[in-house]
């Protein structure tokens, strides 16, 4: 709120002295300030929301071993009665093996999960399989922690992430896309340059003026593709963000087991980036293009 009121006397001094360059210095610093508050109220909303997260976890691991509850899916969904043995043996539904070991939040988690108990494994496989098991029922405390930063998926969606990725597939074929690229940088420059001249050329102020203008057209022109892309990608930046968080907490590991090392291996190194780390810069770039709706700073980006 502070910072708000700072950028209304902000506008009343600039036009009680007609200063342009006053104006726009002080309400970049305090776009800034404002943007840096904002993101500091969201990272605090984040770790409130994990610790509530931790919390339900051990409690349902209490009542899990008390009561043999589990706020996990139950595998309803995988049911058949037609096959040979998971509906004798109680695989799938309430009550079911699936109901009492299931941790997975994902829907790709519990697909794997259901598949491995609908049929046989190798006869190599299933020892791999235990030693990984033990090996990460001994680091529990980074298995509560895994379990608290991916529970936001258990009740998401389970169709936002492949509507994301079919969207990632399409091409944007966006007009001028060429010369799009080379301006983004050419023109920001040309308007500083504009801007700091004109504290020493006063008339210079009507170009920086000009450039601004230019620049809204130019981003009013294209809005149309920025919507459509704001649409599909813009809800799904902090989501994106989560699963960064996930990936390096797995990737941070120092694996014993054959199974474990090598899947997390494939996650360390793709290309010059570890996927925690592509997938952390993807969020940065969807929440950048959420900045515009920031009504501060929306103004500034949309003038440079």
């Amino acid at each position: 709120l502070v910072a708000f009121a700072m950028v209304l006397l902000t506008i009343y001094f600039s036009v009680k002295y007609e200063s342009l360059g006053m104006f726009f210095i002080c309400f970049i610093v305090l776009a800034i300030v404002f943007n840096w508050l904002v993101s500091k109220q969201a990272w605090f909303t984040s770790r409130k929301e994990y610790y509530q997260h931790f919390e339900k976890i051990n409690e349902n691991e209490i009542n899990s071993i008390l009561n043999y509850t589990n706020v996990y899916d139950n595998g309803a969904v995988y049911n058949n009665e037609k096959h040979y043995y998971t509906s004798d043996l109680d695989i799938f539904g309430d009550g079911s093996l699936f109901n009492l070991v299931n941790r997975a939040a994902t829907p790709q988690g519990r697909d794997k999960l259901a598949s491995w108990l609908i049929a046989p494994s190798t006869k190599n496989i299933i020892p791999q399989r235990q030693e990984a098991i033990k090996e990460i029922g001994q680091k529990n405390e980074w298995k509560l922690d895994m379990q608290a930063r991916l529970f936001f998926a258990n009740k998401s969606e389970n169709g936002e992430l492949k509507s994301f990725f079919t969207y990632l597939n399409t091409p944007l074929e966006l007009p001028g896309e060429k010369w799009l690229s080379k301006y983004i940088i050419i023109g920001p420059a040309l308007f500083f340059i504009l801007l700091i001249v004109a504290v020493f050329y006063p008339e210079l102020k009507y170009g920086a003026i000009g450039m601004a203008l230019i620049n809204y057209f130019i981003s009013s022109y294209r809005h149309e593709y920025t919507s459509k892309t704001d649409l599909i990608a813009g809800k799904i930046g902090d989501t994106l963000k989560r699963y960064s968080a996930v990936f390096n907490s797995i990737e941070g590991i120092e694996w014993q087991s054959s199974l474990n090392a090598s899947l997390a291996a494939t996650m360390k190194q793709q290309g010059d980036k570890s996927t925690s780390a592509a997938i952390k810069r993807l969020s940065v770039l969807i929440n950048n293009l959420n900045a515009r709706l920031n009504m501060m700073l929306g103004f500034i980006l949309n003038a440079v």
